[in-house]
């Protein structure tokens, strides 16, 4: 992850720029994410690499953590609140997927003076694990890093070092 000169001049010496955190709620059911901004106002922007323009929509959500745990799993907490219909409905697809593929959350950090695409390179993906709704906030608790489940060793050396595999 690695944050642009504008965002690490931002950081140290502040300006009158604005930094805006948004999330992208998607998932395999889903026709398009969800996008949201924490700001007063909608937020029109590109996605990574000039990516497609799309409108996060403003909401008040909070992100905390990592809380850990004995068993080596890092998860944040994620709040929105004052959800919407619309996000209701597409969390309620997503639980009822008999797949049991997670709802994907993409973190995206802006500068509201430059909407050609995030600051943060890559971005931050995690993965929902537990989440709650009711009329007036959803709460969610996303994995950072399934490192569990990871295969090890993750390299496989017989593609990727090819003069240290032979074939007997």
């Amino acid at each position: 992850m690695t944050l642009s000169d504008d965002l690490k001049k931002l950081y140290v010496s502040g300006g009158t720029n604005i930094i805006l955190h948004t999330l992208a709620f998607n998932h395999s059911t889903w026709t398009t994410p969800f996008y949201i901004v924490r700001d007063w106002q909608d937020f029109t922007a590109n996605l990574e690499n000039l990516g497609p323009s799309v409108l996060f929509k403003r909401f008040a959500f909070s992100v905390t953590g990592p809380n850990k745990d004995v068993n080596g799993t890092q998860m944040l907490n994620i709040q929105v609140d004052s959800v919407s219909q619309e996000l209701i409905n597409l969390l309620e697809t997503a639980v009822v997927d008999t797949n049991n593929v997670p709802i994907e959350v993409t973190y995206r950090v802006y500068i509201d003076s430059d909407t050609s695409g995030p600051q943060i390179d890559p971005p931050l993906i995690l993965h929902v694990r537990n989440i709650k709704a009711d009329n007036l906030k959803v709460t969610a608790q996303a994995e950072l890093i399934n490192l569990v489940n990871k295969k090890f060793p993750s390299v496989v050396y017989g593609s990727t070092f090819q003069s240290l595999y032979h074939e007997l």
